[in-house]
């Protein structure tokens, strides 16, 4: 599956939109704080990502929340990095323009009703929740990260083959004060 979606990647032609995107990040030990990335979108006419969260060493979770900019259905679509894919189920998920998604890449069953759980997004956030599958089993921890300084990419292809999402993003290295 990876050798084809690189494949795809590299004969896929958009154009780069540039946004700076809020991420949630909990470090072991210290305070949750949000940091930037700097973000370039290939596909800029489908779903534009709202927030993503990285915390799933601390808080069990790792998800990226995604708005749909037109009508689709996610079902049957894999989202991952230039090195791993997820796939998010047969079933149907469909989203209207306007409607969000959060699609949670790592999923820590012990802490269900904690603040960043699936049940809690889906109640007090009214969020359609997702949990993508694995498709490398001896894989663990999340996906969606990188170093200050250091680029990685966010993809999600439909069950047609078609991109509705990539994503080339940085960390901003916050300002002293």
């Amino acid at each position: 599956m990876n050798i084809c979606a690189n494949r795809f990647l590299h004969s896929a032609t958009q154009v780069s939109i540039a946004d700076v995107l809020t991420v949630s990040i909990t470090p072991r030990g210290e305070a949750p704080r949000q940091e930037k990335w700097a973000a370039f979108y290939r596909v800029a006419d489908r779903v534009k990502v709202l927030e993503a969260s990285l915390d799933d060493k601390e808080t069990g979770f790792e998800y990226l929340d995604l708005t749909a900019i037109t009508p689709l259905n996610l079902g049957g679509s894999y989202i991952g990095d230039t090195k791993e894919m997820m796939f998010l189920g047969e079933r149907d998920i469909k989203l209207q323009a306007g409607e969000t998604v959060r699609i949670y890449t790592v999923v820590d069953k012990t802490r269900k009703g904690e603040k960043k759980s699936p049940e809690r997004a889906e109640k007090e956030l009214n969020r359609k929740v997702v949990e993508a599958e694995r498709i490398k089993k001896e894989k663990k921890g999340g996906i969606f990260k990188t170093d200050v300084g250091e680029g990685d990419r966010i993809v999600l292809i439909d069950r047609e083959k078609r991109m509705i999402l990539d994503l080339d993003y940085w960390w901003l290295k916050p300002l002293a004060p």
